[in-house]
């Protein structure tokens, strides 16, 4: 990512700011690039109706509709799709980033990292 001035790294080095927001909208960039990855252990809530509890709890015979007693779906594992290069590059600005002098540029970098390993392939 190029600075405000078009002068690449070199308008980067003098703001802290500038560097954790390019960190910041890196990461994003690259949660674009990838498809979003939902954790089984994650709370459902599920369907649930007023309707069907108000008629369990006082023994009346209302319309039942069918609750949602299914279990919940499995974790789709697309492990054979590979990351775009975009996705790299974003990795290799993270990492870099990492060893910044700054303490909210290394934050945003371990973010970010972090935030990318959980919507990444397990073989990346």
């Amino acid at each position: 990512l190029r600075g405000p001035a078009g002068g690449g790294d070199a308008d980067f080095k003098s703001s802290s700011n500038l560097r954790k927001l390019r960190v910041a909208v890196a990461c994003r960039a690259g949660q674009v690039a990838l498809p979003p990855r939902l954790a089984s252990w994650r709370y459902d809530r599920g369907a649930r109706s007023l309707l069907v509890n108000f008629a369990q709890v006082t023994g009346g015979s209302a319309p039942v509709a069918a609750a949602g007693g299914e279990s919940p779906a499995a974790e789709d594992d697309d492990d054979d799709e590979d990351a775009p290069e975009e996705v790299e590059e974003v990795v290799e600005l993270l990492l870099s980033s990492l060893s910044d002098a700054d303490t909210v540029v290394r934050w945003a970098a371990a973010k970010g990292i972090g935030r990318l390993t959980n919507r990444i392939s397990r073989d990346f």
